[in-house]
Order: C-alpha cells, then structure tokens, then sequence
C-alpha cells in the first residue's frame, strides 16, 4: 500500500493554519492540576537564576515567574475531547495498516510523541508536565487504542514526566523505560507509585539496544543515547535524554528528546553519516542550547519539529524555538514546525514516503520537497 501521488498544483499556504479555523474546543473539559508543575518549573527556575542573580532576588523571581506561568497555563487552549477528536480523525484521514504514524502533541509545555506502529503496537514517548494529560488520553480513545505497550521517559524533567501518572492510572501500559537515572524530589513519586500500583514493569535503556518487539518486522527501533559515559559528568538530566532512531523502509525519523549541543556532538562522533533523517523532534524544545550545525547537517532532515511551547507567555528561562536553528533548517530545504504554531503534529510513513499535517489545526496532508509543501488531496493508505 502506498501514499497517492495526486498532488494540488497549488502551493500550500504559508501559515501555521493552511487557511483553515482551528476548532473551538469545550471549555468544560477538565484538565489536570497545576500546582505541582509550577513548584517544579519554580525549582528549575531557581537554579538558573542564582547563576545570575543574588540568592534573595533569585528566589523571588523564580517564584513570580513559575506563578505566571501558572496563571498562563489557565489561560490556554483547552485541549481537544475525544469527539474533537473523533471529528479530527476521519475516514479519509485514518492511515491503515502498513503504516507509521507519529502524533506530536500539543501540551502547553513539555514533550510528548505517540508512536503507532504497522503492527499494532504503541509506544507514548514523555508526556508533558502534566497540564493537558486529557488530551493525549482523549486521542487514544477516539483512535480506539486501549492498550499502550510502551511507556518511555527520555529524561527525568518534569515537562516530560508530569502527564504519566493519570496516563498509567487510566489505561494500562505493557512496560516502562527510562535512562536508569535514580529520581530525586518530591515529584517523581506520583509516578512510581503510580508504575507500582498497576504492576508495569520497567527497563533501563541504553546505546546499542532496541524496541524492534514493538516495531515489529516493518520498523527498526534503535536506541542511540545515553551511552554510560552520558552520566559520568553528572549535571543536568538533559545529558542523558534517551535519543531513538526509527527506520520504516526508506524513511528514517530521528526523536532527540532534549539532547543539547554536546550530545549532539557525541551522536555525530559516534554515528556520522548514519544520523540522517527525513524526521527530526529536535532536542531540548530546539532551544539555543541544542541544534549544532555540524549536527543539523548530517541528520538533513526534510521535516524539524520543536515542541513545549504552546503557552506564549511562559517565562524566559524555559526553552524555546530557537530563530537560528529555523533559519539553519530552511536555508537547507527543510519545513520547521513548532506544537505552539501548528498544533498537533502528525506524521505518517509507508515505508517509502512521508507527509505531515497539522490535526488540531484541520490542515490537509503535507509532502515537503524541495522545501515547498505540496498539498495531498486523495490518499491512498
């Protein structure tokens, strides 16, 4: 089965909405509690902060600042309900089977990436910092998926951990895997317990090894990082950010958690030419900190996709779409998206063709070649 080749002759348009009215979502829905968030968000602002600034100006700014971004988590979109979804997600959307499809959602701040793979198996990598669980939740309901098999947490921040716990306690998960990182603080408990009371079993990943058992015979699923020299600096989690590249025929996606530039470094070091990629999640929210040119050079990506930034109003401190690595990325052909632009992101793969499209924004299919993005108007999945 392959994706249609019937193309508009018209470019796509170039905003984020391809011309089209986001949905207008019940503003009933409920969404999850924010206070936790905010004392971790508040807690990471500080150690930044007291690099800069006096202890006492330190601890009243980052207490403003994670209190703002509370308040501005409420002011943002609710996320979409299992019938927004259901709308969303028609006949002639619904990719068959033989396919890949990779959702990137939108969050309010934080990561979260669902894989489906052709052989019916799941695998949700991160899952926010806890604002929108729902609607990772209600999509997984309006595709029908009742099961996830894998539960993967690239690092342990809370913009990528904080939505697990009402993820595990509403739907159960065939294993958990994480980088082997011993947690600390009061926060990760939630999700412990959580592991622990539905009896999940977990594993620590490292470089060399594999999930082709949820890939199956169609998509090779490699781990690249973190090797065990990842963790004898110490520091920041970030520098043990579990990095996976996915192969389906001839399309090659690369999901890079929050790797910054030494990682990227690293990666390149230690894989070359083998880092090329039709799809790139781009580390680190594609911060300032992450997006090394040499590194963005040989993965070549026809698609790079910045998450966790949704919210316009969070405070400087937490990362954000970097302009230099967009200007980097379109100078070389490729389409730069971000979750705060476009919404959900969805990409599918056949094995021998990729397109993209927003969902929460109602876009058509996108191809990117030649950097122009080529609107699908029949598919054939």
């Amino acid at each position: 089965m392959s994706l249609s080749q019937e193309t508009c002759s018209q470019e796509a348009p170039e905003g984020p909405h391809g011309g089209k009215q986001s949905l207008e979502f019940d503003s009933n829905r409920n969404v999850s509690p924010r206070g936790r968030a905010c004392r971790s968000l508040r807690d990471r602002f500080r150690s930044r902060a007291e690099a800069r600034f006096p202890a006492p100006l330190a601890v009243a700014l980052a207490g403003g600042l994670a209190l703002f971004t509370g308040l501005a988590g409420c002011a943002a979109r609710h996320p979409a309900g299992v019938g927004d979804f259901r709308r969303l997600i028609d006949d002639d959307a619904v990719p068959s089977e033989g396919c890949l499809v990779l959702t990137f959602f939108e969050v309010g701040v934080g990561d979260a990436t669902l894989v489906e793979f052709p052989s019916g198996r799941t695998l949700l990598v991160d899952a926010g910092i806890g604002w929108y669980p729902s609607s990772i939740l209600n999509y997984l309901e309006a595709r029908g998926i009742e099961r996830l098999d894998g539960l993967l947490l690239t690092h342990l921040h809370r913009d990528h951990f904080g939505g697990m716990p009402a993820i595990v306690e509403r739907i159960p998960v065939g294993a958990f895997y994480h980088n082997g990182v011993d947690p600390e603080g009061e926060t990760y408990p939630e999700l412990r317990d959580a592991l622990a009371v539905q009896g999940v079993p977990s594993r620590v990943l490292r470089r060399g090894d594999d999930l082709d058992f949820l890939g199956g015979p169609e998509v090779r699923v490699d781990v690249l990082y973190p090797d065990l020299q990842a963790f004898s600096q110490g520091g920041d989690p970030n520098r043990g950010s579990v990095v996976l590249r996915l192969v389906h025929g001839d399309v090659r996606l690369l999901l890079a958690g929050d790797a910054e530039k030494t990682e990227e470094q690293r990666l390149l070091a230690m894989e070359g030419a083998a880092l090329a990629a039709d799809v790139l999640k781009l580390g680190h929210h594609a911060s300032p900190l992450s997006g090394d040119e040499t590194f963005l050079a040989a993965v070549r990506p026809a698609i790079g996709i910045a998450m966790g930034t949704e919210v316009v109003t969070v405070p400087p401190f937490y990362p954000r779409p970097s302009p230099r690595i967009r200007r980097v990325l379109e100078r070389s052909g490729a389409v730069f998206l971000t979750t705060g632009d476009y919404g959900a992101v969805q990409v599918v793969s056949d094995g021998s063709r990729f397109l993209w499209r927003s969902l929460t924004r109602r876009s058509p299919w996108y191809s990117p070649a030649g950097g122009r993005r080529q609107v699908f108007t029949s598919r054939a999945f």
